[in-house]
């Protein structure tokens, strides 16, 4: 993971200025949009990157066209942004955005330096998932406005299962990269335990994805797999919220490093999230992962399975390379040559 640092978001911006319902059944790559459209096909680069240049956009983006790479995904790393400058950017550059990951606009909507990717959509604390539900909505706002056709959405997170000390001590666990049969045992008594506590908050989690969905009809949203054992959804979680929600630009967002971590602790096997909802798979991050839970890596030392993603991918779905500023300009690069493959 890329954990935020405190006062973070906003920097991109400084820096940037020193510079200048019913239901309806999804199908695959038929996602339906009122103002019509398709997905791109090209690889996006994350802005999750970005640290790597000072989160400097125009130096970013003057690195990835000498590369020959024309799209980006904005996140909350570059939080938040100046409209007008970021459009002469891509103007300038050529560059389009393929899709926005929460929380990143260009509104100034009360921004929680605590809650950066807007995990609050869930809460059972109505003051805390409406001020969610407006940062999503600002998220939108400027999709719209920078021309993103998706919006990549974190669901939240079980209460309890977060504050748990013994998630604590699994999480210790996770940061030293260490696995064994105890780490694996805690990781399926606290998902257990999770199960157990999830019900209120989905409740919660549909209602702000109901609001949202069906106030930008002409904008994907995708629940992306989460890391964490306390977040929203889990791999059953996904089809419940989809169908509970019930608009038809509601999908899934596929994170394979996240969801390669959950198969390494022993949770969900990786192959059966692509595999269950393929028909609803709106876009995917790409990034390698060293065994078992160092994820966001541009290639070696970690792997990423293409076999599997050339079989279980639908063509049409928004490829985002989201790798960590710990990976060097080169190793980027070389990456990104080697997913074009598939």
């Amino acid at each position: 993971m890329y954990p935020l640092r405190p006062g973070r978001p906003g920097r991109g911006l400084y820096l940037l200025r020193q510079r200048g319902q019913g239901q309806s059944p999804l199908r695959p790559g038929l996602l339906t949009l009122s103002g019509g459209g398709t997905l791109p096909s090209e690889i996006s680069v994350s802005s999750s990157w970005f640290p790597r240049l000072d989160c400097n956009l125009e130096k970013a983006f003057s690195f990835l066209v000498s590369n020959g790479l024309y799209a980006v995904e904005l996140n909350p790393l570059v939080h938040p942004l100046d409209a007008r400058l970021v459009t002469e950017l891509l103007e300038k550059y050529g560059i389009k955005v393929t899709s926005i990951h929460n929380i990143c606009s260009c509104y100034p909507v009360p921004f929680d330096p605590d809650d950066p990717y807007g995990d609050e959509l869930a809460s059972l604390d109505e003051s805390a998932r409406r001020r969610s539900v407006e940062q999503l909505a600002a998220t939108a706002e400027t999709a719209r406005k920078l021309g993103a056709r998706a919006v990549v959405v974190h669901g939240g997170y079980v209460e309890r299962t977060k504050k748990d000390l013994r998630y604590k001590l699994l999480l210790r666990a996770i940061k030293r990269n260490s696995l064994n049969g105890t780490v694996k045992k805690l990781a399926a008594h606290l998902y257990e335990e999770r199960r157990k506590y999830a019900q209120p908050h989905l409740e919660q989690l549909i209602r702000s994805l109901r609001e949202i969905c069906t106030r930008y009809e002409d904008l994907m949203f995708g629940l992306e797999t989460r890391y964490h054992l306390h977040s929203i959804p889990d791999l059953e979680e996904v089809d419940l919220l989809i169908r509970e929600v019930g608009c038809p630009n509601l999908g899934y967002w596929h994170d394979y490093g996240h969801a390669q971590v959950l198969e390494n602790l022993g949770l969900f096997p990786h192959r059966e999230w692509l595999k269950r909802y393929r028909d609803r798979i709106i876009g995917v991050h790409l990034h390698a992962v060293e065994f078992p839970f160092h994820d966001h890596l541009a290639g070696t030392p970690g792997h990423i399975d293409l076999e599997m993603l050339r079989a279980l991918l639908p063509r049409s779905c928004i490829k985002v390379v989201e790798a960590s500023p710990e990976n060097g300009p080169d190793n980027l690069v070389k990456f990104i040559r080697k997913l074009e493959s598939f």
